[in-house]
């Protein structure tokens, strides 16, 4: 029997989906080919909004915090950031950063057990999930919220398409709920071999259903765990 190399098929927005495809590349090597062909795009909003009276902010995506730096440049204070990879671009963007290392819920729980001076404002895009200003709002910390940038389709690439098509084994990380809608909403027959790498159980929730695949959900909410999901795949 002919054996094929497995695709890594990456479909993140283009600077997030290059990135990982360069820790993969150092990961894996050869042993996977990797596509790289975003379905969502991101693109900028300005809110009408002055940030410089709150007095912590809240971020759920590194794109809130690129957006942020490219509206306000010299906004800085506390960031509360969902994970680690969000709260190093927030610390290099001049804040001070502090991550939940975990899921939106995880972020509600470590600002509330934090006690932050508010009032805070949560930076985010258009989709979201969790209602985090609602909920620290209602447990008494007053938070605001403005949308930076939203989500626009991308279609796939025909090299995306024809591996989706094809015999080699697919491997499909998704990170967010957003992106596996965007992802199955445009693919609808998959005949070659897939395995899904799901972020959380969120992420599957909006998987199933849409086609015939195993899923795995990574056993950590972020990169590190979604490299180790992948490894397991590979060697499976």
């Amino acid at each position: 029997m002919a054996q094929f190399t497995p695709t890594l098929l990456l479909t993140r927005p283009q600077m997030q989906a290059e990135r990982f495809a360069s820790i993969c590349q150092s990961e894996f090597g050869d042993t996977v080919k990797i596509i790289v062909s975003p379905v969502v795009q991101i693109k900028s909003e300005t809110p009408d909004i002055q940030p410089e009276r709150f007095e912590g902010f809240i971020f759920t995506s590194e794109n809130a915090v690129l957006a942020a730096k490219n509206l306000w440049p010299h906004l800085q204070g506390p960031a509360f950031c969902v994970g680690d990879r969000t709260a190093k671009v927030a610390g290099d963007a001049g804040y001070e950063s502090i991550s939940a290392n975990g899921t939106a819920e995880d972020l509600i729980r470590m600002i509330r057990e934090l006690k932050p001076a508010g009032p805070l404002l949560h930076l985010r895009g258009r989709q979201t999930r969790g209602d985090i200003a609602q909920t620290l709002t209602k447990a008494g910390l007053q938070t605001t919220e403005a949308i930076l940038y939203r989500q626009v389709p991308a279609e796939l690439t025909d090299e995306a398409n024809e591996c989706l098509l094809g015999e080699s084994l697919v491997i499909l990380p998704l990170f967010s709920p957003q992106g596996a809608k965007l992802f199955f909403k445009q693919v609808k027959t998959v005949t070659a071999p897939l395995r899904i790498v799901a972020l959380s159980e969120a992420v599957k929730a909006e998987i199933s259903g849409s086609v015939q695949a195993k899923t795995v959900v990574s056993a950590h909410p972020g990169g590190l765990g979604m490299i180790d999901a992948i490894a397991g795949l590979i060697d499976a």
